[in-house]
This record gives C-alpha cells, structure tokens and sequence, in this order.
C-alpha cells in the first residue's frame, strides 16, 4: 500500500525566514524539538496545504503532508526560492505508528515536543492531544488499527490535511485554522494575509467545520452535503473508518437531518481548541 502521507524538508541558514514569509503560521515561538500545526495560503486567503510542521533545528524543518499534495506542495514553493540560502527537497514517503498515552496532569496539554530517535526517526508528541506519533522515512511496518483510531482522533480535533483534491478551495478562517494556531494576522506578510486578516476583524466568516460519522462508503472527498433540499457544505478528508471532516455554512447547525448522496448523515462539531486572540495572532 502507498503511504498516505509524505515528509517535505527544508534545510538552510534561510530556512526559518523563508518559511516565515510563506506560511501563514506564526514560527517565531517554536523552539528547536517542536513541532506545529502550520498552513499554507493563496494570495486570495484558501488554504493551500496544511500539517504537521517539525522544526528540528533553526536549519532544518520538515512538513508532515498528504502524500498526494507533497510533490506539487514542493514544487510550488521552489519557485520562492529566490537567493534563499535553502533547499527544498523532494518528497519523502512517511511511515507512521500511532500510540495513545494516558494524560499526565503535570504536563501541559499543549506541549507539542518531539523526541528525535535517529536521522530517519521522529517522536511527535500530543498529535493530537493524548497521543504520539512516530514519523519515520524508512519503510516500516505501520500499525493498522493504531492509525485508523489515530486518524478519527486527529479529525475529530478538527486537525484536516489537505489533499489534492481541495487543495485552494476553501477559506482558511472556514477551515478553523486558526484555533489551531495554523494561521495568524500579527506576524506580518505572507500570502494571504491580508484578506485573512479582513474577514477575521469584519467576522464575515459563515463557516465551519463538521464531523459526519457512519459516512457512506461511497462518500468522496468533494461530495456536497446538503439539508433541506440545499447544500451547505463539502467534504474535505475522509479516514479509514468513515469518518469525515466537512466544511459546512455555520447556519445549517440548526437543520434536523444532512444527507449526501441521498443518505442520511449523523454530525457533530470537532473538539477545537477554544477561540481565542493569542490562538489567532500567535501572541501565547
């Protein structure tokens, strides 16, 4: 089976500021051993990628993507690069063991460290919260049911990585990137900023996120849901189990019955982060 996931690595003295510049989220807070959910925007402020970004050190991060969105990921920014004193290497498959662990109390339940077990080899630490995550590049035996429960986890978190299929299709601030820290209106430049920040202060975004569970097995990412005869909304990431995240117009929550394709769905809201300034401005 093809791996679902791939890692794409930037390594250089110019590796922070250039992924400062490119991406929506704020890095100038994430320490060397850290990693953080991170987005990359279009100019017109649609999420264009979104992961697991790791920074190993001020000189090497490495993003954590959908397989089938890493190349052209890639590809895209290369062409930023400019006189950067960086490279931006191809992608590499990632194989992944999920494990979940029992919640210490004395521990911040934000604490998003990693643990470096060899060149190849990376211990993601509360992704998401109450679980880890071994990121390895050599070909490895996955832990099947683990990663199906780790991927209801990581949904039901409202943590989507984007495919190719939706990639630049929806708002950022529609996404909930922002109560993941994903994204930010402070730091400065980067595409999209501006009209992030637009819809942020107006709070003209009308959109959401969704999880419909026992999903149809024909459910597709791109599907339309839809109530009452209209749609309100996508589907954006679909796990193994059937579980999907969906992106939904805020005022079909008060519909009694979704469907897609004709079937009946079961929904609820993910468990996000409470919204707060210093989530959206990268001030915590």
């Amino acid at each position: 089976m093809e791996p679902r996931y791939a890692l794409v690595e930037f390594a250089g003295p110019d590796a922070l500021t250039f992924l400062q510049a490119q991406l929506a989220t704020d890095l100038r807070r994430v320490d060397d051993l850290r990693w953080q959910w991170a987005a990359l925007c279009a100019i017109d402020g649609r999420a264009v990628a979104t992961g697991a970004l790791i920074r190993a050190s001020a000189q090497q991060w490495l993003w954590l993507l959908r397989a089938d969105l890493a190349p052209a990921l890639a590809e895209h920014l290369r062409k930023f690069q400019l006189r950067s004193k960086l490279t931006i290497e191809p992608p590499k498959p990632a194989y992944l063991r999920a494990e979940k662990r029992i919640p210490r109390p004395d521990l911040d339940q934000q604490l998003q460290r990693i643990e470096r077990i060899d060149q190849e080899q990376w211990l993601l630490v509360n992704l998401p919260q109450g679980w880890s995550l071994t990121v390895s590049t050599v070909d490895a035996d996955e832990n099947v049911n683990g990663l199906m429960d780790w991927e209801d986890a990581r949904l039901s978190r409202g943590m989507l990585m984007i495919n190719h299929l939706c990639s630049g299709e929806h708002l950022a601030l529609a996404l909930e990137l922002h109560r993941l820290r994903a994204v930010s209106v402070s730091k400065g430049c980067y595409p999209g900023q501006e009209i992030i920040a637009r819809t942020h202060y107006r709070g003209k975004s009308k959109r959401s996120l969704a999880l419909l569970d026992a999903a149809p097995s024909s459910l597709q990412v791109g599907d339309r849901v839809e109530a009452e005869g209209q749609t309100i909304g996508t589907v954006l990431e679909i796990a193994q189990s059937g579980l999907a995240l969906a992106e939904v117009s805020t005022s079909a929550f008060a519909s009694k019955q979704w469907t897609c394709g004709g079937t009946d769905l079961s929904w609820r809201t993910p468990d996000l982060p409470e919204p707060a300034s210093t989530q959206l401005t990268g001030n915590s």
